[in-house]
């Protein structure tokens, strides 16, 4: 998913230690189900990418 904004904020470079509820809710729900998060925040806005893998190996 994706927005417009102006992306997350930052200070120095660096981003501050604090989120929001939403990003606190996607990070928590991604760990429950055991799926990677990827942000990318830039000046056309933040896209977050959420990756679960379900293959499961077949024992010979």
């Amino acid at each position: 998913m994706s927005d417009n904004g102006v992306g997350k904020q930052k200070e120095n470079g660096v981003a501050p230690p604090s989120e929001g509820l939403g990003s606190t809710l996607v990070k928590a729900l991604t760990q429950q189900i055991k799926a990677q998060i990827e942000t990318t925040s830039g000046p056309k806005g933040l896209t977050v990418a959420i990756s679960h893998t379900t293959f499961s190996p077949r024992l010979a």
